[in-house]
């Protein structure tokens, strides 16, 4: 039994575009190949692929796409 009740991972918006213009969905298509895209999007696969594995122990898992929130991304 594990002592994690929720591992939350904090990715980015910017796995989706090199521009974030217009509205993304979480299952919108991922064309964003920086390294610091790439990074979060391959973390967020292994999360996920891992939770199926450890499920069984009650523990949470999310990924969190975020945004900026004050300005653009660049």
């Amino acid at each position: 039994h594990s002592k994690i009740k929720k591992f939350i991972f904090f990715s980015t918006a910017q796995i989706y575009s090199n521009k974030l213009e217009g509205k993304f969905l979480e299952d919108s298509e991922t064309t964003n190949s920086t390294p610091y895209a790439q990074s979060n999007l391959i973390s967020e696969f292994l999360i996920n692929y891992n939770s199926n594995f450890i499920s069984n122990n009650n523990t949470i898992f999310l990924n969190l796409r975020l945004s900026n929130v004050i300005s653009c991304p660049h």
